[in-house]
């Protein structure tokens, strides 16, 4: 979601978005409206929001691999899972509210989620 958006508002603002070089293109994008202008500063926010769900995603499928391999019935992964599902969009929303306050609780909360796949895996790998 963050990165279609950048590019809604990258082309929106510019009148074309640059495939070739995407980071590029949201750069020269912020350049070309200049840094301090809100949708510069929100094509800017959705590029780090993006950047960050990219990089946190390993983290996500890891513990949800292990929980599944190691026996975690699957009614409390899918209910976690979907927990961490819900705080990744509340991180989204918070970045794109520019709610600074708050999108630090969301990733903190997400990342408690995932703490508590891994426990729980470890858990039932022990139980084995």
């Amino acid at each position: 979601m963050p990165h279609a958006l950048k590019v809604y508002y990258v082309t929106k603002e510019t009148g074309k978005y640059g495939t070739r070089n995407p980071r590029e293109t949201v750069k020269k994008s912020i350049e070309q409206i200049g840094a301090d202008k809100p949708a510069a500063k929100l094509i800017a926010r959705l590029d780090s929001c993006h950047a960050n769900h990219l990089e946190h995603f390993p983290i996500v499928a890891a513990c949800v691999l292990m929980a599944s391999v190691a026996g975690v019935d699957r009614a409390s992964i899918d209910f976690v899972a979907t927990q961490i599902a819900l705080t990744r969009l509340a991180h989204f929303l918070f970045y794109y509210g520019d709610m600074n306050a708050l999108r630090p609780l969301a990733f903190a909360l997400s990342m408690c989620l995932e703490g508590y796949l891994f426990v729980k895996a470890a858990a039932a790998h022990r139980a084995h």
